[in-house]
């Protein structure tokens, strides 16, 4: 019996501009988590005029229910549209981004655990949403 497939939505708020793109990558565990290359999906959006920006990934129900299964998002503003978040001489991020469950900001990136979340299965008619502000 083939599997069914449903969406996950992800809204971003907080652009301060429409220059540029925004990335986003979605991770589903800590290796390779934070190296887009290595993200389980990918996406490179406009901004849009107003109100957040929405990608919508359609996916194997089995997977986006699986209990075991941990994701993360990371989103970037590339405000200079050159596909990669832009840092100063000292590893600084120059360019806004954000996480899955908004997480302070410290030193470096935020660890897997801090940004990951599983999917409430309890409900299969809900349509899962995360929301991220980038700064």
């Amino acid at each position: 019996m083939p599997s069914s497939r449903k969406a996950l939505v992800i809204e971003v708020l907080g652009f301060d501009s429409q220059q540029g793109r925004a990335r986003l990558a979605l991770y589903r565990s800590p290796e390779g988590f934070n190296q887009p290359e290595k993200a389980w999906a990918k996406e490179t959006l406009e901004i849009p005029n107003q109100g957040p920006l929405v990608w919508t990934l359609e996916l194997d129900e089995e997977a986006l229910h699986d209990p075991q299964v941990r994701w993360a998002v990371s989103a970037h503003h590339d405000k200079n549209s050159n596909d990669k978040l832009d840092k100063s001489a000292l590893g600084i991020p120059t360019e806004p981004y954000g996480f899955s469950n908004n997480p302070k900001r410290g030193f470096g990136p935020p660890k897997f655990d801090e940004v990951s979340f599983s999917i409430d299965s309890s409900d299969p008619t809900s349509t899962p949403r995360i929301e991220i502000k980038i700064h």
